[in-house]
């Protein structure tokens, strides 16, 4: 986690004040994904929450703020939660809405803020983030969210990466010559790569049913992401 901590503690600036996408990793080779897949990245975040007028959402990991403000168009309220300041300072001012409460927080800890524990949530969000985290890491996750959620709980963790299909990221030779060095150092540039398997062992022990789907065929990344539905 001190890896990524440092990395989006200075990064986000780094790459452009209003440059949303890239902050955030929605790129390919580098360059911004097109607004058609953004808007089918939204649509089928907002299908797997089955999001009502009436929902309360907390978004894990909510970076700047991008895709919280789309969930806070279709439900009632959202809270965000974000470690990165930068980006949740652009989520302030760039992507906020009435609806919408930003605070600035480590999702391992999410308990201990008083303004997110006070709240009982319908739905969970944690979008291009389980990369960032290893299965204790998530089962410390899943057991304060289920806490703070009104049953039956609705859990979707969205855009990740696929360890059965890690050939088709690194699908050029520059590309696993990089990944074999970063390796040898301890640490792969994408972060941690789950399998479904994987993930039905880690969320699968706290009485999590899962259903896995793919991503739109539009998006570069379904070719070596998945999104999962938990209840």
């Amino acid at each position: 986690m001190r890896r990524w901590e440092k990395y989006y503690a200075t990064y986000p600036l780094s790459v452009g004040r209003r440059e949303y996408l890239r902050q955030v990793g929605h790129t390919v080779h580098g360059e911004p994904i097109g607004e058609e897949e953004l808007r089918a990245m939204v649509s089928q975040t907002c299908a797997l929450l089955d999001l009502q007028s009436t929902d309360i959402v907390l978004d894990l990991c909510c970076g700047n703020g991008l895709i919280t403000k789309e969930l806070a168009k279709r439900c009632h309220r959202v809270v965000g939660v974000d470690f990165s300041r930068p980006l949740i300072e652009i989520a302030e001012e760039d992507h906020r809405l009435p609806n919408i409460c930003y605070r600035l927080g480590n999702v391992l800890d999410i308990e201990r803020d008083r303004v997110i524990a006070s709240q009982k949530y319908t739905k969970i969000l944690m979008y291009a983030a389980l990369q960032h985290f290893q299965p204790r890491d998530i089962e410390v996750i899943m057991r304060s969210v289920l806490k703070l959620c009104v049953p039956p709980p609705v859990i979707v963790l969205g855009f990740v990466p696929d360890a059965n299909k890690k050939h088709n990221f690194y699908d050029s030779p520059g590309r696993r010559i990089k990944y074999l060095f970063r390796r040898l150092s301890g640490r792969d540039p994408m972060g941690m790569w789950w399998s479904e398997e994987l993930v039905i062992k880690t969320c699968g022990s706290l009485g999590l049913r899962c259903e896995f789907h793919k991503l739109p065929e539009i998006l570069h990344a379904s070719r070596y992401r998945f999104d999962v539905r938990m209840s």
